[in-house]
């Protein structure tokens, strides 16, 4: 929907780019049982369905049942944040 969006209307605004790449997070935390997934202005946390979360060995999650914590390094966009913390889930 966002290639077919993109050549009809052509470069996307802020906005819009933003409401893509939420459709996408969606779907990923979806297929990953993310039942919620919450970012702050200095971490990310991520609240998983019993049984699906993986064990990780990134000493920079915190683990508490099925919810996992991430302070992120700063990131100053949300999205960026949640990227970094999905590359280390999948570490």
């Amino acid at each position: 929907m966002e290639e077919e969006t993109t050549r009809r209307f052509g470069r996307l605004p802020p906005a819009a780019c933003d409401f893509f790449a939420a459709a996408k997070l969606r779907i990923d935390c979806k297929r990953r049982g993310i039942v919620r997934l919450d970012v702050g202005p200095e971490a990310v946390a991520a609240t998983f369905l019993p049984g699906r979360l993986r064990k990780s060995k990134s000493k920079s999650l915190a683990c508490d049942g099925d919810r996992v914590v991430y302070a992120s390094n700063g990131h100053d966009k949300p999205f960026e944040r949640v990227e970094e913390f999905l590359e280390i889930l999948d570490e």
